[in-house]
């Protein structure tokens, strides 16, 4: 392993929940959305600048940023991260190697009425 790579783990300072979105029936012909955790990761959480905008007289935010962590499998761009009291959604998946060492999540963390939260 080199010192690049080596120094990766180092940098997993954050705990990160990984969230499945699950749909079940309510009862009036329509599905209810509900949110399960699939795994907690440590992690390293990049944000980046985001941007502002008024959208039918409110505020939204959308902010990017990228969460690396070890690799997994079952991590796909229909979850979403809880970090904090923050929720991302995973617009990408990348092993930056290919090497099924890392993974990239790009996300996009949304607040105001696009949050859904």
């Amino acid at each position: 392993m080199t010192a690049g790579k080596s120094n990766r783990i180092g940098k997993l300072r954050e705990r990160v929940t990984i969230e499945r979105m699950e749909r079940a029936p309510d009862g009036f012909g329509g599905a209810g959305v509900s949110w399960s955790d699939v795994a907690t990761a440590h992690a390293e959480v990049i944000s980046f600048k985001g941007r502002e905008h008024a959208h039918d007289g409110r505020t939204e935010t959308r902010a990017p940023c990228r969460v690396v962590m070890r690799y997994r499998e079952d991590v796909t761009s229909a979850m979403r991260i809880r970090w904090r009291d923050r929720l991302l959604d995973i617009q990408s998946v990348i092993d930056p190697d290919g090497e099924r060492r890392w993974l990239a999540l790009d996300c996009i963390e949304t607040t105001g009425s696009e949050a859904g939260i």
